[in-house]
């Protein structure tokens, strides 16, 4: 429906303009505004009012739990979804499939070695 909530369920005002593109399917992501920034992007979430901080704000997603199929196949369409909504504020996160613990350990430590908080695994 284009309403964004957060974990604990508590409403998240977007300005129209921002949910007028999402895709009509149920996303799970992160309101984000960059590496770093993770204050900033609270802030903006925040006010029930939609400001101009909204302009630096992206919906960073990596999931469509309620379409049917494995994980792969939800990404598949996820990807497609994305691609048709043709927006710059929504954005299908990279993935890399796993080859092992190794390979774990050196992503996660490319991504805390750049300040993120780790891994969707």
């Amino acid at each position: 429906n284009g309403n964004f909530y957060s974990r604990n369920g508590n409403r998240i005002y977007a300005p129209e303009w921002f949910t007028k593109a999402m895709p009509k399917l149920a996303l799970d992501g992160e309101l984000w505004c960059g590496r770093g920034r993770f204050q900033e992007a609270v802030s903006v979430c925040r006010k029930h009012s939609a400001g101009d901080g909204w302009k630096k704000v992206r919906y960073m997603v990596f999931d469509a739990p309620n379409l049917k199929g494995g994980f792969e196949k939800r990404l598949k369409l996820l990807r497609m979804a994305v691609r048709e909504a043709n927006t710059s504020h929504l954005v299908a996160v990279p993935t890399k499939k796993c080859k092992g613990l190794n390979h774990l350990k050196e992503c996660m430590k490319i991504v805390l070695d750049k300040g993120g908080e780790g891994l969707m695994l």
